[in-house]
């Protein structure tokens, strides 16, 4: 029978734990692994950031596409946007596993540099969210600051500015305005900075104390289409 020194069973059972502790360090960083891939099972989102370059105020619809990567169906609860210029919806609700999907986003635009939140709500897990951004480039033909000039009540009816702004060798040319009230007097000067004209507004005599809403149209040469990219509003209170 072979008989060991006790120097040599504390060396087998320090072999017999070293390797017992791989065992389980190897186990739990599995276990690990797999529970971080369970968790972030769900909607996978083809992309979750979108850019947009457009010029003018027609609507626009931007798509986000997505993969259903759990072992269940994904309801989507609901969607709730950063501005009410955009809006998120799906076709609809339930995704069966494995199943894809569009997010069709309208967006209806404003002039600049502007970045919309989209927040798309699902039952995974007893809720959870997935954080979208649109990225929207607007640069129209004109631009027209401020879009709403007003007098408060009581207040003095003295003359107010309203700047247009023109794209850099566009070849229109700003000759008039049309309000769909008779309550203002409209003068179309040159602007100080080149491309731009100064819209000069005035109430008119007799309206001191008329309250009103007046939607002011932009008349251009060549003629373009009406929208708010080419139209103001004055209001008296």
């Amino acid at each position: 029978m072979w008989r060991f020194s006790n120097e040599l069973r504390a060396d087998l059972t320090t072999i017999r734990l070293t390797h017992f502790t791989r065992q389980l360090a190897a186990w739990l960083v599995f276990a690990l692994c797999s529970s971080n891939v369970v968790q972030s099972a769900g909607l996978s989102w083809e992309q979750t950031h979108r850019d947009l370059h457009i010029s003018g105020s027609a609507a626009t619809v931007v798509e986000y596409a997505f993969r259903n990567d759990s072992h269940k169906p994904v309801t989507i609860l609901g969607t709730k946007t950063s501005c009410g210029c955009t809006v998120g919806q799906p076709p609809r609700r339930t995704y069966a596993s494995g199943e894809t999907g569009i997010l069709p986003v309208s967006h209806k635009p404003r002039p600049g540099i502007r970045t919309y939140r989209i927040e798309v709500r699902t039952d995974e897990d007893g809720g959870k969210s997935y954080p979208l951004t649109l990225r929207v480039n607007n640069n129209p033909r004109l631009t027209v600051m401020p879009r709403v000039v007003n007098w408060a009540q009581g207040e003095e009816r003295s003359s107010r500015i309203v700047v247009v702004h023109g794209k850099k060798d566009d070849p229109f040319k700003l000759i008039g305005v049309r309000a769909d009230q008779d309550l203002f007097d409209f003068q179309v000067r040159d602007g100080q900075e080149p491309g731009t004209k100064n819209i000069v507004i005035k109430p008119k005599q007799g309206v001191g104390s008329v309250p009103g809403r007046v939607r002011v149209q932009l008349l251009t040469e060549p003629p373009l289409p009406p929208s708010m990219d080419t139209q103001f509003f004055a209001v008296l209170r």
